[in-house]
Formats: C-alpha cells, structure tokens, sequence
C-alpha cells in the first residue's frame, strides 16, 4: 500500500501489509487494517493522527498490489490446447470466470483453434466427471451469453485444433 500523510510534506511511503493484517504507520506504528476499505482506513489513521499529532490530518491511502496467493480461497482452473496462454489460471475470491472468459485470459485461440468445441472437464465432488462441449466462438462472436458456463475450482479447459481440408 502506499500511505501519504499530506502534512507531513514528505514522499509517500510504501507499506505492506502484515499476514495478521496490521499496517504499519509512521508515529502512530500498527494499527489492524483486515476487512476494510481504503476510505474505512484513511479515516482512522486520520482520527489517531488528530488525536495527538496534527490540527487537520489529510491521509491519502492507496493499494499498490494484492497478493493473490494470500488472498484467501483463490480457485484454479486450467487451459490447454489451441490457446496463446495455456496453463493455470487464478479465480480470485469471490470473482467470478467463465469458459469463454478463461479462453480471452489466455491470450484467445491460436489460428488453428476449434472455438466452436472448447471442452470443459469437471470433477463433482463424489469423484464422478463429466464434459461439457461450450461454443465460444457464438458467446464472443455472436454475443449468445447463456451458453457461457461460470467455472469452478480445480475446472479443465481443453480448445481442439480445427479439422483443415484442402
């Protein structure tokens, strides 16, 4: 995060934050930050400052990066085949992704990808599997929105190369 103090006419400082989710603040030291906003926490870095430092506190707070891998229950899904970026791809919690989705995250279909027959491979949680054929090429294309499929966790995208006849 990067953390200004507007009176303290110094640099802005960059700030990370804890796996406890405390932040570190100049004179005031941590403060638990987890769960909130960054308005929620310019607000109470503000009330502490005034409190015992400053008049009139203005603080401007701003998130650099995020790391996913901490985020808490990111979900996977993978992509092969006839696509610029195969391999893992994140869902962040509480995003949502869908098979045509994943297919533009990875770059889209090379020029001998097979849109119109993306197989999905899902496990349900009994340990059976089942595959699902989704026409990407009408969701992007012809904009047919209902035939997209939100994807799960630990979800197995395949795009087939294309047949070419000459």
């Amino acid at each position: 995060m990067t953390l200004e103090i507007l009176e303290d006419k110094a640099l802005p400082v960059v700030r990370t934050v804890t796996d406890t989710g405390e932040l570190d603040v100049p004179v005031i030291h941590r403060i638990h930050v987890a769960g909130k906003t960054c308005s929620q926490v310019a607000a109470q870095i503000t009330k502490m400052l005034e409190a015992d430092y400053y008049n009139k506190a203005t603080v401007f707070l701003g998130i650099d990066r995020i790391n996913r891998a901490k985020a808490g229950n990111a979900s996977k899904v993978f992509i092969s085949g006839q696509v610029k970026q195969p391999g893992a791809q994140e869902i962040p919690a509480g995003d949502k992704l869908t098979v045509s989705g994943a297919v533009v995250k990875a770059g889209g279909g090379t020029q001998f990808a097979n849109l119109r027959k993306v197989r999905l491979a899902r496990k349900s949680k009994d340990g059976t599997g089942k595959t699902i054929t989704v026409d990407v090429k009408a969701i992007i294309e012809e904009g047919k929105m209902e035939k997209d499929i939100q994807l799960e966790d630990g979800d197995y995208i395949f795009v087939p190369q294309r047949l070419i006849s000459t």
